[in-house]
């Protein structure tokens, strides 16, 4: 079994489609992944809505370089992600 499969077995998470996930790569931006609407943004705030749960990044200078269904892709130093139910 790949430790992808192991760390969604370990979370207990049998339908990943169904989930969000937020991959960062540090000091260069992040990918969303997840059912994903913009509230607002801004070079230092993103506010979405990603499956019905806001999510808030905060840092500088961010830029949504690419969005489709379902993925969007933030460049910049993203310093926090707070998320809200």
């Amino acid at each position: 079994m790949s430790f992808f499969n192991d760390f969604l077995d370990y979370f207990n998470i049998s339908n990943f489609n169904s989930e969000s996930s937020i991959s960062i790569i540090v000091g260069v931006g992040l990918l969303v992944v997840g059912k994903i609407k913009i509230i607002n943004f801004s070079e230092e705030k993103i506010e979405v809505f990603v499956n019905k749960k806001k999510v808030c990044l905060i840092g500088e200078c961010l830029k949504i370089s690419a969005i489709s269904k379902g993925e969007m892709i933030v460049e910049g130093n993203v310093f926090n992600v707070n998320m809200e139910k």
